[in-house]
């Protein structure tokens, strides 16, 4: 596949149980090491799209650190460095995130009601655990253009509905 899949440290790739400083990074979530690591395989690019490598607000050789931390980490943990970033371009095919919501191509629509999520994920001290479901992704056309949709997603917030009923 052409282009790049972007893919969240914190809380997506590596478990997040609260801001520890910058030199922590937490343990690997098996589920997406080992996606990327089977996109890797089929020669898949991938980066790591990270806040972390924003030079927002931060020296230049913090975030040189910072960079140098997450390849070490994906060097341990992966079994190759991978690029960071926090920019996506034009090549950029899609990305896997905690904090994400997808929104239909060229409506302005999410593609399901975000509502439940407006005051931010799900922090490690709630008692009730976000549940994972079989999260294929699949690629369709709209108007000629390819877009990506997970399955499950309509599935997932109904029963979520339900359960805050």
């Amino acid at each position: 596949m052409k282009g790049w899949i972007g893919v969240d440290l914190d809380g997506t790739l590596a478990r997040y149980d609260g801001w520890k400083g910058e030199d922590h990074i937490g343990e690997p979530l098996q589920p997406m090491v080992d996606r990327v690591k089977a996109w890797l395989a089929q020669g898949q690019e991938i980066r790591i799209f990270t806040a972390r490598a924003s030079a927002w607000g931060r020296p230049t050789e913090r975030l040189r650190k910072n960079i140098e931390l997450i390849e070490a980490w994906c060097e341990k943990h992966i079994g190759q460095k991978l690029p960071v970033t926090s920019d996506k371009d034009y090549q950029c095919i899609g990305i896997w995130d905690d904090r994400a919501i997808q929104v239909a191509f060229n409506t302005g629509e999410p593609v399901y009601n975000p509502e439940p999520f407006k005051s931010g994920p799900l922090s490690s001290t709630d008692n009730k655990k976000p549940e994972i479901l079989d999260m294929r992704l699949i690629d369709l056309q709209i108007n000629g253009k390819p877009i990506h949709y997970f399955l499950d997603i309509e599935r997932k917030y109904k029963k979520m509905l339900k359960e805050q009923a």
